[in-house]
Parts: C-alpha cells; structure tokens; sequence
C-alpha cells in the first residue's frame, strides 16, 4: 500500500492506494473530478494542485498520465497520431531496428540530392535533416489492422513497449477491464484504477460517492459485528452488505425480506449518514433487534 496525497488549496484528499486499484462507481461526477486533479496536474500542468505518491510529487516530467476508460480513447490509442500508443510503438520499432543503418540511408540520400544539383541550371544549398523517425512519417503513413476481438493483445503490446521506453517515469492509469484485459502485473512503475462496474464488492478498494474514499469490505463486515445485537453470520451479512451497495449504485428501494437485510441496511445507513428508501416484505422482527434500533 502506498499514500496517495492530493491537494487543490481549498481541501487535502488522502488515500491508501494499491498498484491495482478498483473503484466501485455510485457517483460518476466524483470519478471525473477525481480524474480531473491527476490532468490538470499532469496535462495543464497547474501549479494550483499538488499530488503526492508516497515521497514523490507527480509532475509532468516524470509521470504519463492514461486514460483507456472508453471506446473513443482506446480507438483513438491506434491511430497514427504523434502521442498516440500506436504511434509511440511505431517510434520505438525505428529506433530499436537492426536493419535501418542511418548513415547508408542518409549518405544514400546526400547522393541522390547531389545528383539534382549537377542537373540544375539553378545554384542552391541543401540542409538534410538527420532524424530518422522524421524522415520515415514524412514519406509514409502507417494504419493498424486489427481485430477487435483482439484489442486487448494488441494494447497490452504496445504498452508494453511504451512503459519500457519510460522506465524513468511513473505512469497513472485509468482504464476499464471490462471493456479490456490490460496486464500491470510486471510493472513497477505504474499504478492503476479500473472503473469497471462488473466487479463483486470485495474486489473493490475505493468507492466514489460525493468524493473518492477508501472501500474495505473486511473493515465494514467488523464495524458491523462489534455492534451487531443477534447472532452473526458473517457470510449471510458480507452477501446482505453486497446488496445493500448494489442497491445504492442503481438508486433504487431497498427491498427487505429478512431482519438481518434490515440490520445492515440500519446500520450501515447509520454510518454512513445516509436514509434508505425501505421496502419490507412481510419481515419478522425480534423484539431485541426492534429495542437496537430504536435506540442505535
């Protein structure tokens, strides 16, 4: 785990963030606004906004900001762009090629420039110009093809690629695994935040509200059990807590049919300073659960 500190002069945001991060959406305006900070930081470059990963402070020279959350983004990734992953890969195969030899190439081309001097009438200089990569999209545009069943393979490629050529430098990564498969597993200097919504709660370790918190299933489940006033069972509640933030993400009534549904809603309402919408279907309450919660 790593802190994650951000702050924009008017409020500090602090966060215990791992290299793989999900984040459970209930508030998509929170994401953006989330996202935002780490652009204006690393895209405005505003000085107006500080973050901080652990020791080191997140600038535009030494971290690359990605965003692969949508189809827009990724597609717009493979074309041939200057700055695009697909452009980017396409830099790095000239660079790293065992069959372009710069000074045959240039010397190759000095003659044929030479052989248009002696056949002018006109007297003229010539500069060449001596980058490589220059030269070859001058005269060529590249298209990628692709299927896009395969997208994923195709990304992971080139970010690859893209992350060993900056090695120097963090990457932050916002992405969607429901839309792609992207492998970070054996990079180190990267941390992500997946935005899928396909996840089970468990698997998430942030949530966006009216801001980004922190979302430990664990810690809730214990929060629950130290104030519990029945018997506790943890599976049935862990699956009854799983309801109860699927329910909030679609904004609907939660539909009661057992005392223990109706204890976590309670509870958890209680935690949160929230007020569910209650929809009870013939539950049958103890009279000790009904002392809890007039008084709790």
């Amino acid at each position: 785990m790593m802190n994650l500190l951000i702050d924009n002069k008017k409020e500090e945001l602090f966060l215990s963030i791992k290299k793989d991060n999900a984040i459970f959406l209930l508030n998509k305006k929170s994401l953006f606004d989330f996202y935002y900070l780490f652009y204006e930081v690393l895209k405005n470059k505003t000085k107006e906004v500080q973050i901080k990963i652990g020791e080191k402070f997140l600038d535009s020279k030494n971290t690359i900001l990605l965003s692969l959350c949508d189809y827009t983004e990724i597609l717009e990734s493979l074309s041939f762009k200057k700055g695009s992953l697909f452009y980017e890969y396409l830099v790095s195969i000239i660079n790293m090629s065992n069959y372009l030899d710069n000074d045959i190439l240039f010397s190759d081309l000095s003659n044929v420039i030479k052989n248009l001097l002696e056949e002018s009438e006109v007297k003229f200089q010539y500069d060449i110009n001596e980058d490589l990569e220059k030269m070859i999209f001058s005269f060529a545009e590249f298209s990628l093809k692709y299927n896009y069943r395969e997208l994923s393979n195709t990304l992971n490629v080139m970010l690859k690629s893209f992350m060993e050529k900056n090695v120097s430098k963090l990457f932050i990564v916002f992405y969607n695994s429901s839309l792609l498969e992207l492998n970070f597993k054996n990079v180190d200097n990267c941390y992500t935040f997946d935005v899928s919504e396909e996840k089970s709660l468990e698997q998430y370790n942030l949530i966006c509200e009216n801001n980004i918190k922190e979302l430990n299933l664990e810690n809730i489940i214990q929060r629950l059990e130290t104030v519990w006033p029945v018997e506790f069972d943890k599976k049935i509640v862990m699956h009854d807590v799983s309801k109860y933030f699927m329910m909030k993400k679609v904004h609907l009534a939660y539909d009661i049919y057992s005392e223990n549904e109706l204890l976590v809603c309670k509870i958890l309402d209680k935690m949160r300073e929230e007020e569910s919408q209650i929809i009870s279907h013939n539950v049958i309450i103890r009279d000790n659960v009904k002392s809890f919660l007039e008084h709790f």
